[in-house]
């Protein structure tokens, strides 16, 4: 038993020694097969690694860039006129050192059109100022005009006239002709409007619209043909006080001040219509245009306008200077204003406030300086051009030609001396009219007597 047992015994331990070098070989064995595996593995990494590095290195150098191994040249606007020759500098932690002596050539890193800027500079810098001066005067200008039209705009009244009855077919009566009127006055009892004479009609009643918006009847106070002038008057009784704030006179300026090329303002109706505004500039004055009983200065402006314009030209300063005018048209500037200046219709406009007509001769001539006088061996006085038909003075005797030196104890050298003459009489006045008539080849003095019209 003992015997079997040791038997056995020796069987599993010769057993047990077989397997464990047999697991030792096998072992060996598979540590042997996966060394080569990865050492297998490896090269096939690095040479799929090596060939996909050369594949993508384009990319990625393009997308991060390449390793600098020096600094960068740098970028500069101006090609350098020169090239360099001199290594390039460490960086500087302070300012180099500058010395005042101009430097006799510019450097290959310097703006080569400084030099040209330097010179240009100063007359840049003034034309800049000059643009800068000319907007800031445009606004003022423009400022200006703004408060002239607000101040002149309480000035202007809109007249109309309307029939004052339907025709035969029952139509509107309300048609509506209009004209640009101006305040000139205001008294107690009324309120005087300067307008055109052409808008009065028979059968015709007038109105005059304020800035105020208040529209009242208007009466004709005078008339004056020859400038083609009415003064029409609107009674002020029912006016409150709050709406007389919201009218105003208008301020009279000095024509004879006006210059070529000063900036007026056509104010009323220059474009036809009611309240409408054109500015522009006197281009000349035409002195001595010859009119009835008158010698007028002429505002020529270079404002173009329609036929139908109307109303008057103030100065910036918000002043009437003349009243816009076609009763003396001038050919080469049609479609043109043109106005009366004003200082010719004072005595005209004064009358007319006064209910009063201005007097009529009826004459045209134009006016024998002290200067022409001497020159030309005249008279000195009016010379008379032309004796209109069946006026004053054709009904006097006056003749083409004739030379009007004296009206009753006035002498007459000029016509503002004639005009002066007429406006101390009436329609209706019979007055002294002297004249010098050529005859035998000499002048002699005629005295005549005349029975003064209306204009």
């Amino acid at each position: 038993m003992a015997e079997q047992n040791d038997k056995k015994a020796e069987k599993e331990r010769s057993r047990f020694v077989r397997e464990t070098v047999t697991s030792s070989k096998n072992r060996g064995r598979r540590l042997a097969k996966r060394a080569a595996a990865v050492v297998i593995s490896a090269l096939i990494f690095g040479v799929l690694a090596a060939w996909m590095f050369v594949l993508t290195r384009p990319f990625w150098e393009s997308r991060f860039g390449e390793a600098e191994t020096s600094a960068p040249e740098p970028v500069t606007i101006f090609v350098p006129t020169q090239p360099e020759t001199t290594t390039e500098a460490e960086p500087e932690t302070t300012p180099p050192e500058t010395t005042s002596e101009p430097e006799t050539q510019p450097s290959s890193a310097e703006d080569p059109f400084a030099s040209q800027w330097e010179a240009l500079q100063p007359s840049v810098d003034e034309e800049i100022n000059k643009k800068l001066q000319e907007a800031a005067s445009r606004d003022l200008i423009v400022q200006q005009r703004r408060a002239v039209m607000a101040a002149v705009n309480k000035s202007v009244v809109t007249v109309s006239a309307r029939n004052a009855a339907a025709d035969w077919f029952d139509d509107d009566p309300a048609r509506r002709d209009e004209k640009s009127g101006v305040i000139v006055a205001v008294t107690k009892r009324e309120i005087l409007v300067l307008t055109g004479a052409d808008i009065l009609e028979e059968e015709q009643q007038l109105y005059a619209v304020f800035a105020n918006q208040l529209e009242m009847p208007a009466q004709v106070k005078a008339v004056d043909n020859t400038f083609g002038l009415a003064v029409l008057s609107v009674n002020r009784a029912s006016w409150s006080e709050a709406q007389i704030e919201g009218i105003s006179v208008i301020q009279m300026g000095s024509s004879t001040a006006v210059d070529q090329g000063q900036t007026v303002m056509a104010m009323g109706a220059p474009m036809g219509q009611a309240r409408s505004v054109l500015t522009g500039s006197v281009s000349y004055a035409a002195a001595n245009v010859q009119g009835t009983d008158t010698s007028v200065r002429l505002l020529q402006t270079d404002i173009s306008v329609p036929d139908k314009a109307n109303g008057f030209l103030v100065n910036l300063d918000g002043q009437m200077i003349g009243w816009i005018t076609d009763r003396y048209p001038d050919q080469t500037r049609k479609g043109f204003l043109s106005a009366i200046a004003l200082f010719d219709l004072t005595s005209s406009i004064q009358t007319l406030i006064n209910g009063e007509e201005p007097a009529l001769l009826g004459i045209l001539g134009q006016s024998i300086t002290q200067a022409m006088s001497l020159e030309y061996e005249l008279p000195q006085g009016i010379y008379i051009n032309r004796c209109i038909a069946d006026t004053p003075a054709d009904r006097a005797g006056i003749q083409n030609g004739d030379i009007l030196t004296m009206i009753d104890d006035q002498e007459i050298s000029v016509f503002q001396d004639l005009d002066a003459a007429l406006a101390a009489h009436r329609p209706g006045d019979r007055v002294k009219i002297v004249i010098q008539r050529m005859g035998d080849g000499e002048y002699a003095q005629l005295e005549l007597e005349a029975v003064l019209g209306s204009r």
